[in-house]
């Protein structure tokens, strides 16, 4: 027979003298059951396969701008799609009657303005000179400043 102990589980904790019974083990495998399976069935905390599945298709990671006209950047895979941020800009800057953009995204197909998607390696690209007013500045290789980018299969 258990003690009157129980552990913050419910389950019986038995003293030196007490004589442990199958119906006591039972019990204590039942509730563990139930806790672990309610647990682990619980799609806040855990991810399905299909999520699984999915982020394993994704990888991310930073470079430093060069200044150059065109830095290159060799992925871990050939993605289907690529974004890239910079850190410390907003998407768009709007200077001087000028589009600076500092945010971009890349298909192997096609790409938004400075960037371009080939097999593993994503270039971009950094204005070299001021365009004239209503014109882009493509600033997603400016010199020391960080990047982010994010690759999805």
């Amino acid at each position: 027979m258990p003690s009157s102990e129980k552990t913050s589980l419910g389950l019986n904790n038995w003293k030196a003298e007490d004589k442990p019974i199958r119906e006591d083990f039972c019990n204590d495998n039942i509730l563990l059951d139930t806790l672990l399976s309610g647990h682990l069935s619980d799609g806040s905390l855990h991810l399905s396969q299909d999520e699984r599945k999915y982020l394993c298709g994704s990888a991310a990671g930073t470079y430093e701008g060069t200044g150059e006209a065109m830095q290159q950047i060799l992925l871990p895979f050939s993605p289907k799609l690529v974004l890239v941020a910079q850190s410390s800009s907003p998407p768009m800057l709007f200077s001087g009657g000028v589009t600076e953009i500092h945010m971009g995204i890349a298909s192997p197909s096609n790409g938004s303005s400075g960037m371009n998607l080939s097999g593993q390696t994503l270039s971009v690209r950094q204005s070299q000179t001021e365009p004239e007013a209503g014109g882009q500045k493509m600033c997603l290789n400016q010199a020391g400043n960080l990047y982010f980018w994010a690759a999805f299969r």
